[in-house]
């Protein structure tokens, strides 16, 4: 620990994997980066489009769920898919969490005074709570059923245990990051 902080990311930020998961956590980046080898659009340009997208997709999954819920005697196939719902639900959560942080992450790294700083810190704080809130609801549902947590190239990734590990990253962030970059910004020119 360097002044009572731990001295890394837990785990450096990667998801141990499994020795026979194909990719592994090749394919998984704790930390959202855009790509800009020429393959996709500039990150600025199509974040926000991605954004009102899934929020389109996690509308449409509510009021799914909303009737499913409404079934008054469910057989274990509407259970299932009231469980898959609420999981992509919540995916889609993560996915406008993920990419409102990284919005957020470029403006504090731009931000033109102490004030718009804390702000952003604000806003930052706000949406890892908002995801750890959302990794806890999703730790009932993958314990109900742990399929829901599988994916074929890397294994296990949003299982009990790969849940636990999320918010190890988020605790991490909101009681280390956060208070670091408030107090660089409390510090004198």
């Amino acid at each position: 620990p360097l002044n009572g902080l731990p001295a890394s990311i837990p785990e450096q930020g990667k998801r141990p994997s499994t020795p026979h998961a194909m990719f592994g956590n090749e394919i998984y980046f704790g930390c959202y980066t855009p790509d800009n080898q020429g393959r996709i659009s500039i990150a600025g340009v199509r974040l926000y489009e991605e954004i009102n997208a899934v929020q389109k997709v996690e509308k449409y999954m509510q009021a799914g769920i909303d009737v499913l819920e409404g079934i008054p005697q469910k057989s274990d196939s509407v259970e299932k898919l009231l469980l898959l719902a609420k999981f992509i639900r919540n995916h889609c959560k993560t996915t406008y969490h993920v990419k409102n942080h990284y919005l957020l992450q470029q403006q504090l790294n731009v931000a033109k005074t102490r004030k718009q700083a804390d702000e952003i810190l604000d806003e930052l704080e706000k949406i890892l709570l908002k995801e750890k809130e959302n990794v806890l609801d999703t730790l009932p549902i993958v314990q109900l059923d742990s399929r829901l947590g599988w994916e074929a190239s890397m294994g296990y990734t949003t299982d009990e245990k790969g849940l636990q590990w999320k918010l190890r990253q988020l605790d991490y962030q909101l009681n280390f990051i956060i208070p670091n970059y408030r107090r660089s910004n409390a510090l004198q020119l």
